[in-house]
C-alpha cells in the first residue's frame, strides 16, 4: 500500500511539474506585469463576458488542476469575482491547446468540438448561478494596487520573486492536499478493481466515478486520452 501510494504521488509531481511551472510563471506575470486594472479590462471583470473570456483564459492556457491554483488565486487577488474565478478553475483542468489537439486523434472532431462547448455552456450556467446566490456583483477592487515594475533587470527578478513566493505559499499546500489525495485513492482502491467494478449499466456506477474522480489526478492531456477512449468505447 505505501509503495502503490509512494509511486503514484511521485507520478502525480512528475507529470505535474510542467504545468505547475506555466501555472507559477502566468501567476506571476499577471501580477508584476500587468496589474489587476489591465487584466480586470481584459477579461471585462463584472459583465456577463468576464465569464466567457475566463472560460477562453482556461483553454489557452496549459495548465492542470494544481497549475491552475496560482493562476486561480490571482485572478481572485485581482478582484475579478467569484463567478469568473469558478469559470476558469473548472475550464483550465479540461483543456489546453496540446489536449485540444491531441483529442482531435482520437475521435471525431465534433465530439471534442461539441464537448468543448458544452463544458463553456456547463461553465456559464454554473458561474451565472453562483452570481446570484454570491450577490451578483464582483467585490470592489483594492486601491493600493502593487505597482508594474519598469522594465529591465528589476522586473525579470520581481517575477522570478513572484514566482518563488506564491510556489512557497498557499499554492503549495493546496498542491500537497491534491497529491496526498492520490496517494489515499490508491491506499483505498485495490489494483484494476474499477476494471471490474464499474459496469455499464450499473446505476452507481456515475455517482461512484463522481465521488472517485474528486481526489483522482490527471494532466489535461491524460484526461482528454480518457475522454476519447470513453467517447470511442
Amino acid at each position: 500500500l505505501l509503495w502503490g501510494a509512494g509511486y503514484r504521488m511521485l507520478t502525480a509531481v512528475l507529470r505535474a511539474a510542467p504545468t505547475i511551472l506555466c501555472g507559477l510563471v502566468v501567476a506571476a506575470v499577471l501580477r508584476r506585469l500587468m496589474g489587476g486594472p489591465l487584466l480586470r479590462s481584459l477579461l471585462a471583470a463584472g459583465s456577463p463576458a468576464a465569464l466567457v473570456r475566463a472560460w477562453l483564459l482556461g483553454m489557452l492556457l496549459p495548465v492542470c488542476s494544481i497549475g491552475a491554483i496560482p493562476v486561480a488565486r490571482e485572478l481572485w487577488r485581482a478582484k475579478l469575482g467569484a463567478a469568473a474565478v469558478l469559470a476558469f478553475a473548472v475550464s483550465a483542468p479540461l483543456f489546453n491547446p496540446i489536449s485540444l489537439l491531441y483529442g482531435l486523434t482520437l475521435s471525431h472532431p465534433l465530439v471534442i468540438v461539441g464537448f468543448a462547448l458544452a463544458s463553456m455552456a456547463v461553465v456559464t450556467v454554473v458561474g451565472l448561478a453562483w452570481e446570484r446566490l454570491a450577490g451578483g456583483e464582483p467585490p470592489a477592487a483594492d486601491s493600493a494596487e502593487e505597482p508594474v515594475v519598469p522594465p529591465g533587470w528589476r522586473r525579470a527578478a520581481a517575477v522570478g520573486l513572484a514566482m518563488l513566493r506564491e510556489a512557497a505559499g498557499p499554492s503549495a499546500g493546496y498542491a500537497a492536499a491534491a497529491v496526498v489525495g492520490v496517494g489515499l485513492l490508491a491506499c483505498c482502491l485495490p489494483f484494476a478493481s474499477l476494471q471490474r467494478s464499474l459496469k455499464a449499466f450499473d446505476p452507481l456506477a456515475p455517482p461512484m466515478m463522481a465521488a472517485i474522480g474528486v481526489p483522482a489526478f490527471l494532466t489535461p492531456t491524460d484526461a482528454m486520452m480518457q475522454i476519447g477512449s470513453m467517447f470511442d468505447h
